[in-house]
Protein backbone atom coordinates (compact mmCIF):
# COMPACT_ATOMS: atom_id res chain seq x y z
CA UNK A 1 0.00 0.00 0.00
CA UNK A 2 1.03 3.64 -0.28
CA UNK A 3 0.72 6.32 1.84
CA UNK A 4 0.51 9.00 -1.05
CA UNK A 5 -2.11 11.46 -0.54
CA UNK A 6 -2.06 14.15 -3.35
CA UNK A 7 -3.80 14.29 -7.19
CA UNK A 8 -1.72 12.54 -9.84
CA UNK A 9 -2.18 10.85 -12.83
CA UNK A 10 -2.56 7.18 -11.17
CA UNK A 11 -6.03 6.52 -10.90
CA UNK A 12 -7.31 5.33 -7.66
CA UNK A 13 -8.94 1.80 -7.95
CA UNK A 14 -12.31 2.85 -7.78
CA UNK A 15 -11.46 4.98 -10.67
CA UNK A 16 -10.41 2.58 -13.25
CA UNK A 17 -12.25 2.45 -16.27
CA UNK A 18 -11.91 -0.01 -19.72
CA UNK A 19 -14.10 1.67 -21.68
CA UNK A 20 -13.76 -0.11 -24.99
CA UNK A 21 -14.30 3.53 -27.20
CA UNK A 22 -10.78 4.94 -25.03
CA UNK A 23 -7.55 3.42 -26.14
CA UNK A 24 -5.90 0.89 -24.03
CA UNK A 25 -2.29 -0.49 -23.37
CA UNK A 26 -1.64 -2.91 -20.52
CA UNK A 27 1.62 -3.83 -19.43
CA UNK A 28 2.23 -7.02 -17.66
CA UNK A 29 5.41 -7.04 -15.71
CA UNK A 30 6.59 -10.66 -15.24
CA UNK A 31 7.99 -12.38 -12.45
CA UNK A 32 11.43 -12.43 -13.27
CA UNK A 33 12.80 -9.40 -12.45
CA UNK A 34 16.32 -10.12 -12.05
CA UNK A 35 19.64 -8.55 -13.15
CA UNK A 36 21.90 -9.80 -15.53
CA UNK A 37 25.12 -8.71 -16.47
CA UNK A 38 26.43 -7.46 -19.71
CA UNK A 39 29.47 -5.64 -20.88
CA UNK A 40 30.50 -5.72 -17.03
CA UNK A 41 27.51 -3.99 -16.18
CA UNK A 42 23.96 -5.33 -14.67
CA UNK A 43 21.31 -4.51 -17.09
CA UNK A 44 17.55 -5.82 -17.20
CA UNK A 45 16.39 -7.22 -20.40
CA UNK A 46 13.23 -6.32 -22.32
CA UNK A 47 11.40 -9.43 -21.02
CA UNK A 48 7.82 -7.42 -20.32
CA UNK A 49 4.75 -7.86 -22.74
CA UNK A 50 2.80 -5.03 -23.72
CA UNK A 51 -0.63 -4.97 -25.27
CA UNK A 52 -2.48 -2.54 -26.91
CA UNK A 53 -6.20 -2.44 -26.87
CA UNK A 54 -7.71 0.16 -29.30
CA UNK A 55 -10.61 0.17 -31.69
CA UNK A 56 -11.44 -3.49 -31.52
CA UNK A 57 -7.68 -4.14 -32.06
CA UNK A 58 -5.37 -6.28 -30.13
CA UNK A 59 -1.59 -5.61 -30.81
CA UNK A 60 1.29 -7.42 -28.54
CA UNK A 61 4.57 -6.09 -27.68
CA UNK A 62 8.08 -6.81 -25.70
CA UNK A 63 9.53 -4.15 -23.74
CA UNK A 64 10.06 -3.32 -20.43
CA UNK A 65 8.23 -2.35 -17.33
CA UNK A 66 11.23 -2.10 -15.13
CA UNK A 67 14.42 0.20 -15.16
CA UNK A 68 17.60 -1.06 -15.63
CA UNK A 69 20.37 0.16 -13.62
CA UNK A 70 22.76 0.90 -16.26
CA UNK A 71 20.27 3.51 -17.92
CA UNK A 72 19.26 4.50 -13.80
CA UNK A 73 22.54 5.71 -13.19
CA UNK A 74 21.01 4.78 -9.56
CA UNK A 75 20.41 2.35 -7.32
CA UNK A 76 17.30 3.85 -5.88
CA UNK A 77 15.36 3.57 -9.55
CA UNK A 78 11.92 4.74 -9.64
CA UNK A 79 9.45 1.92 -10.41
CA UNK A 80 6.43 2.82 -11.69
CA UNK A 81 3.40 1.12 -9.16
CA UNK A 82 0.86 -1.45 -10.10
CA UNK A 83 -2.46 0.20 -11.32
CA UNK A 84 -3.95 2.34 -13.85
CA UNK A 85 -2.57 6.03 -14.91
CA UNK A 86 -3.82 8.54 -17.70
CA UNK A 87 -1.15 9.61 -20.27
CA UNK A 88 -1.06 11.49 -23.56
CA UNK A 89 0.51 12.87 -26.12
CA UNK A 90 3.69 14.08 -25.69
CA UNK A 91 7.80 13.99 -26.89
CA UNK A 92 10.42 12.45 -25.39
CA UNK A 93 14.13 13.56 -25.36
CA UNK A 94 13.24 17.26 -26.13
CA UNK A 95 16.18 18.00 -23.48
CA UNK A 96 18.47 17.13 -27.06
CA UNK A 97 16.70 19.94 -29.32
CA UNK A 98 19.70 22.29 -30.25
CA UNK A 99 22.39 19.61 -28.73
CA UNK A 100 22.97 19.10 -32.77
CA UNK A 101 22.21 14.94 -31.90
CA UNK A 102 18.67 15.65 -31.80
CA UNK A 103 16.64 12.71 -30.46
CA UNK A 104 12.95 14.01 -30.39
CA UNK A 105 10.23 11.50 -31.13
CA UNK A 106 6.51 11.14 -30.31
CA UNK A 107 5.71 9.25 -27.55
CA UNK A 108 3.62 9.43 -24.36
CA UNK A 109 3.92 11.04 -21.16
CA UNK A 110 1.87 11.03 -17.91
CA UNK A 111 -1.18 13.41 -18.74
CA UNK A 112 -0.34 16.36 -16.49
CA UNK A 113 3.10 18.03 -14.49
CA UNK A 114 1.15 16.31 -11.20
CA UNK A 115 2.88 12.64 -12.36
CA UNK A 116 2.44 9.00 -11.98
CA UNK A 117 2.92 7.12 -8.42
CA UNK A 118 6.47 5.24 -8.32
CA UNK A 119 8.41 3.62 -5.64
CA UNK A 120 12.20 3.33 -5.19
CA UNK A 121 14.19 0.35 -5.78
CA UNK A 122 16.42 -1.14 -3.03
CA UNK A 123 19.88 -2.27 -4.50
CA UNK A 124 18.62 -1.92 -8.03
CA UNK A 125 15.81 -4.50 -7.06
CA UNK A 126 11.52 -4.13 -6.48
CA UNK A 127 11.17 -5.48 -3.20
CA UNK A 128 8.56 -5.21 -0.67
CA UNK A 129 11.09 -2.77 1.29
CA UNK A 130 10.55 -0.49 -1.84
CA UNK A 131 7.26 0.38 -0.59
CA UNK A 132 7.93 0.96 3.04
CA UNK A 133 7.76 4.89 2.53
CA UNK A 134 5.07 4.93 0.59
CA UNK A 135 4.80 5.78 -3.38
CA UNK A 136 5.90 9.74 -5.02
CA UNK A 137 4.91 10.94 -7.66
CA UNK A 138 7.30 11.59 -10.63
CA UNK A 139 6.02 13.53 -14.02
CA UNK A 140 9.20 11.66 -16.00
CA UNK A 141 8.07 8.45 -16.42
CA UNK A 142 7.28 8.38 -20.07
CA UNK A 143 5.79 5.96 -22.37
CA UNK A 144 8.69 5.25 -25.18
CA UNK A 145 10.79 3.15 -27.78
CA UNK A 146 13.94 0.82 -26.76
CA UNK A 147 15.58 0.45 -29.81
CA UNK A 148 15.09 -2.97 -31.54
CA UNK A 149 15.46 -4.66 -28.50
CA UNK A 150 18.77 -5.83 -27.48
CA UNK A 151 18.95 -4.05 -24.12
CA UNK A 152 16.67 -1.85 -22.05
CA UNK A 153 16.44 1.68 -22.17
CA UNK A 154 14.50 2.26 -19.20
CA UNK A 155 15.40 4.79 -16.49
CA UNK A 156 12.28 4.35 -14.97
CA UNK A 157 10.10 4.52 -18.26
CA UNK A 158 7.74 2.04 -19.60
CA UNK A 159 9.55 1.07 -23.02
CA UNK A 160 8.96 -1.02 -26.36
CA UNK A 161 11.00 -2.74 -28.80
CA UNK A 162 11.03 -2.62 -31.91
CA UNK A 163 11.88 -5.44 -33.34
CA UNK A 164 9.10 -7.75 -33.37
CA UNK A 165 5.14 -7.77 -32.28
CA UNK A 166 2.02 -10.02 -32.88
CA UNK A 167 -0.73 -8.82 -34.96
CA UNK A 168 -4.42 -8.54 -35.00
CA UNK A 169 -4.27 -11.97 -36.93
CA UNK A 170 -1.68 -13.43 -33.87
CA UNK A 171 0.91 -13.63 -36.28
CA UNK A 172 4.50 -12.42 -35.21
CA UNK A 173 5.90 -9.72 -37.61
CA UNK A 174 9.50 -9.87 -38.22
CA UNK A 175 11.01 -6.43 -38.53
CA UNK A 176 14.41 -7.22 -38.14
CA UNK A 177 15.37 -5.75 -41.56
CA UNK A 178 13.77 -2.40 -41.28
CA UNK A 179 13.75 -1.89 -37.38
CA UNK A 180 16.86 0.14 -36.28
CA UNK A 181 18.79 -0.83 -33.21
CA UNK A 182 19.20 2.70 -31.98
CA UNK A 183 19.15 6.39 -32.81
CA UNK A 184 22.06 5.96 -35.55
CA UNK A 185 20.38 3.70 -37.51
CA UNK A 186 17.36 6.23 -38.15
CA UNK A 187 16.82 7.28 -41.31
CA UNK A 188 17.56 4.42 -43.45
CA UNK A 189 15.27 2.57 -40.82
CA UNK A 190 12.56 2.90 -38.55
CA UNK A 191 11.79 2.74 -35.17
CA UNK A 192 9.69 -0.78 -35.77
CA UNK A 193 7.26 -1.83 -34.15
CA UNK A 194 6.93 0.68 -31.92
CA UNK A 195 5.53 2.56 -34.98
CA UNK A 196 2.75 0.35 -35.09
CA UNK A 197 1.77 1.40 -31.67
CA UNK A 198 1.85 5.01 -31.92
CA UNK A 199 0.66 4.87 -35.19
CA UNK A 200 -2.77 3.07 -34.59
CA UNK A 201 -2.94 4.97 -30.58
CA UNK A 202 -2.89 8.40 -33.32
CA UNK A 203 -5.04 7.38 -36.11
CA UNK A 204 -8.21 6.61 -33.74
CA UNK A 205 -7.60 9.17 -30.84
CA UNK A 206 -10.48 12.13 -31.23
CA UNK A 207 -8.11 15.24 -31.62
CA UNK A 208 -4.43 14.81 -30.80
CA UNK A 209 -4.28 18.82 -30.77
CA UNK A 210 -5.81 18.19 -27.11
CA UNK A 211 -3.31 17.60 -24.71
CA UNK A 212 -5.37 17.68 -21.64
CA UNK A 213 -8.01 14.68 -22.75
CA UNK A 214 -7.16 11.41 -21.52
CA UNK A 215 -5.37 9.60 -24.66
CA UNK A 216 -4.49 6.91 -23.65
CA UNK A 217 -5.16 4.80 -20.11
CA UNK A 218 -2.26 2.69 -19.39
CA UNK A 219 -2.67 -0.33 -16.53
CA UNK A 220 0.31 -1.74 -15.38
CA UNK A 221 -0.28 -5.35 -13.94
CA UNK A 222 2.16 -8.20 -12.51
CA UNK A 223 2.07 -11.93 -14.35
CA UNK A 224 0.75 -12.94 -11.28
CA UNK A 225 -2.39 -10.95 -11.25
CA UNK A 226 -3.80 -12.43 -14.17
CA UNK A 227 -4.16 -15.95 -12.47
CA UNK A 228 -7.51 -14.46 -11.22
CA UNK A 229 -8.26 -13.84 -14.78
CA UNK A 230 -10.69 -16.59 -16.55
CA UNK A 231 -7.85 -18.29 -19.15
CA UNK A 232 -4.91 -15.48 -17.84
CA UNK A 233 -3.13 -18.62 -15.65
CA UNK A 234 -2.96 -20.41 -19.33
CA UNK A 235 -0.66 -17.28 -21.14
CA UNK A 236 2.81 -18.51 -20.99
CA UNK A 237 4.22 -15.21 -20.92
CA UNK A 238 8.28 -16.17 -20.94
CA UNK A 239 7.20 -18.60 -23.91
CA UNK A 240 5.82 -14.79 -25.56
CA UNK A 241 8.60 -13.24 -25.04
CA UNK A 242 10.94 -15.32 -26.58
CA UNK A 243 8.77 -15.16 -29.46
CA UNK A 244 8.68 -11.76 -29.65
CA UNK A 245 12.81 -11.41 -29.44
Amino acid sequence: MNNFTGTTCTRRVEDWAFNPNDTHLIGVRRNDTSLVLKNDKFVRRNDDIFILLVNGIRIVFRGSTDPSPSMAGRDDAAFLIRGQHEYRFGWHKLSSIGSGTEKVYRAFKPKSDSGVLVVRAKNGQLTPASFTNGAQANFSINLHWSGAGTSNWSAGCQVIAGKMYRNIKNDIINLSGSASPGYAGLGKKTRGAYNQLTDLATVFADDIRCSSSDKLLYTLVNEGDLAAVPGGAGIDFKALVAELS
